[in-house]
């Protein structure tokens, strides 16, 4: 980055902070014991109002006298809060003076003067300060456009769960938010302030008129008289609402939790300028908002039903300010993000609206806490809205434009705004979780993310994700499959600089950017000088990778990343001049549980490299417990001459205990043969290893490998056989262009001519050779392994098949058939249910691909007749295969044919032999990762930057 630019935007946030930013400066870790507070706006607010409204973070003593603040997951019982409390109240000399005694997060509240905040900073076991300031609400037939009413078809609404929403109240005898007639509000509470300043006063709105309040009725909307006091109904029908008046919310059959946190503001009429609060001198305005403090009692108070009620979320539809990094937001949250940790600890997500300042680079507190989930709003034309504000981090998009939904007295109106937008997410979350009530937050999450649209958004040029619970087709429920599916279970890691990278080698400086995640990135400006990423895998699998950089162009454009999986290292070379502000595609990778996978970014003295952030997606389970043999050097089956064969095999079976012997015979009918290697002890579980194979004193001719595995239980098992032609000589009898050895290997005997095309089906008989297929046939016969099987179709099936009726075929071996639509983007499915075929009926194309999952092995006919080579690549995701591919043609050569980096990222395919993706991709201007062989009637998953129609392989 320029230092035109670095300077420009240090002005900016300068000028910025003056305004907005609670603290000036604080710990961006946890554990960090620096006092926390901005002096300068504390001592403005007292000298304005006399005395000022803190928010006061505690932590203990150790025997050195320092305070220690505890890890997050070891966390401070209710009695140790109290027992703190009191002896830092007691030296304070004010027992009674506590406002807010938090039971459950070592914090408090009171108000103090100029000398008793300085007591406070001089206190030994007082860890942070800061203000307690109100925040205002953000306010600026939507469920078909995130698929809820599609989830609702299919039995999911919410049922069992609970969404707490945090507001201005709700109206509990509303018909919308009622079930059978009674009221879905299950429980209650009220924290609101009654406080007199120089300029304003606030009134508790709790019906009992103190400052807290719980039990039923205590929840109860604002007076609607008082502006915006409809808003906690309105956005509780958008998450529950029962379909009863108007469409229904997102998580119709949910539960309801009314925690009222606003308060009544009334400017005094002997306010003036910065005195007044909710409106101009004299003018006596009233208006709403929440205290932080409340806030955190809300919150606390939804942790605290958390152990009795399952909560799914807790929706906050308010915020204000500006916040360039999640580092900053963080700094002046000390207090609110404890709170936020404590409740995703007990699986409770806190959902937080953006603001609707239609900020570009940057958003309101406190949706820009780290751990929160923050939403924008998008328009029903699928654009983000003007309103919205956003940044690099921000979580989620949902419909936030007219919104149709409940007004205390039981009527209905539409609303706008990000407010609106946040509780179809709190409602999706629910859904999610009723679901799978066993799925943590974070694999929620990974759900949503991992099936979201991708929406751009022109003004900051960023992609923001935009919710999709189910699919518009209704055959597959997109963020729920993934969710309800233990195969597709979904997982999700994103590491940035700021909290989660550890640096090996230098110390590289940070820089704020609006561009980098979270507002923060690294600078690597010399060698030796690299940052690594350590990712803690909880599920393991194959992951897809991205980095995310700011680009500029004093930065390197060679900038390396060595990715270290279990497959070994690699690097991969990237320009990061260009495609900032995104994410951007590294490759698929493998990790296992406990693995040491790690991400190193690589210094350069050339040019400064940007250490930013790394996202994780997985995106395939490992397989099922066993051991696969493979081939691996060279890739053919036929070897020309006594060289050295490597032989691998994995281990997924969880223990270390099995052992492995190597056999080879010469007929394939027994393992009585050779003895190769025996009692090699496997690696690590989900780690390769390796046996090198020396040939040079075996004889030509046909052998047949065999895995013999001797568990811990003295149990043996034989793994399939891997046959190899030694074939010195290549003898060619017949002149066919195939040598004899490889004929009788594949097809028991010599072919007339390998030139032809014995089956008339396009394709050289020498060529199918090579892709190991039988040339006399006429149809396509394809193995099928059990599990997961990635086909494509090679011709043009006669008699025409759809998907029911090839289901019906394969039945009752089937699990399911699947299908990937380029042009929308979206899954089609077949599911044996109860011994029948259900779902969409689509017909199986040429050129197509198609995932079909088996309870066990068998084989798949294709009769059927030439058909064009053509195949249409469509912007995004492809499932294809080929009818005719040349000879030795493999996935380097694919993605060059496709076009370059910017037009294709990455060519996968399924290795049913190790139940793995294979993935060759774009680094930089050169093809990487897996060089696999192309086969006839295999599929390939073809992810392309820009469509190319009538695409042939040559």
């Amino acid at each position: 980055m320029d230092l035109t630019k670095r300077l420009l935007l240090a002005l900016k946030r300068i000028g910025l902070f003056a305004v907005f930013s609670l603290v000036l400066s604080g710990p961006a870790h946890a554990g960090e014991q620096s006092k926390v507070f901005n002096r300068a706006a504390l001592n403005a607010e007292i000298q304005s109002q006399g005395r000022v409204r803190v928010i006061i973070g505690l932590s203990e003593n150790q025997d050195n006298g320092a305070s220690r603040v505890r890890p997050r997951r070891e966390r401070m019982s209710p009695p140790e809060i109290r027992s703190l409390q009191e002896r830092v109240l007691r030296r304070l000399g004010r027992m009674d003076k506590w406002r807010h005694r938090f039971q459950r997060i070592p914090f408090a509240t009171m108000e103090v003067d100029a000398e008793q905040l300085d007591e406070l900073l001089a206190d030994s076991e007082v860890s942070s300060v800061q203000v307690d300031r109100p925040i205002r609400l953000a306010l600026a037939s939507t469920a078909p456009l995130i698929g809820a009413d599609i989830a609702h078809e299919n039995g999911f609404s919410g049922a069992g769960q609970a969404v707490a929403i945090l507001d201005t109240g709700v109206d509990r005898e509303h018909p919308f938010l009622a079930r059978d007639g009674v009221s879905k509000v299950i429980a209650e509470a009220c924290y609101s302030s009654n406080r007199s300043t120089n300029g304003y006063t606030v009134s508790t709105f709790c019906p009992n008129q103190t400052e807290s309040q719980t039990g039923v009725g205590s929840g109860v909307n604002c007076p609607p008289g008082i502006r915006n006091c409809f808003h906690g109904t309105h956005v509780a029908g958008i998450a529950a609402g029962n379909g009863i008046g108007a469409a229904p919310g997102v998580a119709k059959d949910a539960d309801i939790l009314s925690i009222q946190v606003f308060s009544h503001f009334k400017d005094k009429a002997s306010c003036t300028g910065s005195t007044c609060y909710c409106g101009s001198a004299g003018s006596q305005a009233e208006c709403v908002a929440a205290f932080t403090s409340d806030i955190i009692a809300g919150l606390e108070r939804v942790l605290e039903l958390s152990d009795s009620i399952s909560i799914a979320s807790a929706n906050l539809s308010l915020g204000q300010g500006r916040y360039y990094s999640a580092v900053d937001c963080d700094a002046v949250s000390i207090g609110q993000k404890t709170v936020i940790d404590a409740l995703r600890d007990a699986g409770v997500a806190t959902v937080i609206a953006s603001g609707n300042n239609g900020y570009d680079n940057g958003f309101s507190h406190p949706g820009c806490i780290s751990s929160a989930v923050s939403v924008g709003s998008m328009d029903d034309s699928r654009s983000v809205s003007s309103f919205t504000s956003s940044g690099s981090w921000l979580s989620f998009l949902a419909p936030g434009r007219s919104v149709y939904s409940s007004m205390p007295g039981g009527g209905f109106k539409s609303k706008n705004g990000t407010s609106m937008a946040t509780p179809q997410v709190s409602g999706a979350i629910a859904v999610l979780k009723a679901s799978q009530p066993q799925a943590t937050i974070d694999e929620i999450l990974s759900a949503l993310m991992a099936t979201s649209v991708p929406i751009y958004h022109v003004a900051n040029d960023l992609t923001l994700p935009l919710i999709a619970i189910a699919d518009d087709d209704g055959a597959s429920v997109s963020a729920l499959e993934s969710l309800t599916d233990p195969a597709n279970l979904p997982s999700e890691l994103v590491m940035d600089d700021d909290y989660s990278g550890e640096d090996v080698s230098g110390s590289p400086d940070s820089f704020e950017d609006s561009e980098a995640y979270r507002g923060r990135a690294r600078y690597l400006d010399s060698d030796g000088h690299n940052y690594q990423f350590q990712p803690v895998i909880t599920r393991a699998g194959q992951y897809r990778a991205f980095a995310w950089w700011v680009a500029d162009s004093s930065h390197s454009t060679e900038a390396v990343f060595r990715i270290t999986d279990d497959q070994g290292a690699r690097e991969l070379v990237v320009d990061q001049t260009t495609a900032g502000n995104r994410w951007n595609e590294l490759g698929m990778f493998d990790f296992s549980l406990g693995s040491t996978s790690r991400i190193e970014i690589l210094g350069s003295s050339n040019a400064p490299v940007v250490a930013d952030a790394i996202r994780l997606q997985r995106v395939q389970v490992m397989p099922d417990p066993e051991i696969f043999l493979t081939l691996v050097q060279p890739s053919q089956s036929s070897y020309t001459s006594g060289e050295a064969i490597e032989i691998s095999w994995i281990d997924n079976a969880d223990t270390d205990s099995l052992q492995i012997a190597l056999y080879y015979d010469d007929d394939g009918l027994n393992t009585d043969g050779t003895l190769i290697v025996e009692g090699i002890a496997l690696g690590p579980d989900g780690e390769s290893d390796r046996f090198t194979w020396d040939t040079a004193p075996v004889p030509d001719g046909i052998y047949h490998v065999y895995g013999l595995v001797t568990h811990a239980s003295g149990d043996v098992s034989s793994y399939a056989p891997a046959a190899i032609a030694i074939d010195r000589g290549r003898t060619d009898s017949d002149t066919d262009g195939v040598p004899d050895l490889w004929e009788w290997l594949r097809y028991g005997g010599l072919n007339s001519d390998g030139r032809g095309d014995n089956d008339s089906d396009g394709s050289p008989d020498f060529v199918e050779f090579e892709s190991q297929t039988d040339p006399d046939i006429p149809d396509v016969r394809l193995p099928l392994q059990a599990g997961l099987n990635m086909i494509g179709i090679p011709v043009s099936l006669e008699p025409a098949r759809d998907s029911l009726a090839l289901a019906a075929e394969l039945t009752p071996e089937l699990d399911s058939i699947q299908r990937l639509d380029s042009a929308t983007q979206t899954t089609q499915a077949v599911r044996v249910v109860g011994g029948d075929p259900q779902g969409v009926s689509f017909p199986i194309a040429t050129n197509e691909g198609l995932l079909i999952n088996l309870t066990v092995p068998r084989e798949i006919v294709l009769t059927g007749t030439p058909a064009t080579a053509a195949v249409d690549l469509n912007q995004g995701s492809n499932l294809v295969g080929f009818h005719t591919i040349p000879e030795n043609m493999d996935a380097y050569g694919l993605l060059q044919q496709i076009g370059e980096a910017g037009t294709v990222a990455s060519v996968r395919r399924y290795n049913t032999h190790s139940g793995r993706y294979e993935s060759a991709f774009w680094a930089g201007t050169l093809p990487r990762g897996v060089n696999f062989p192309l086969r006839r009637g295999e599929g390939y998953l073809i992810d392309m930057h820009q469509s190319v129609n009538g695409f042939t392989l040559q």
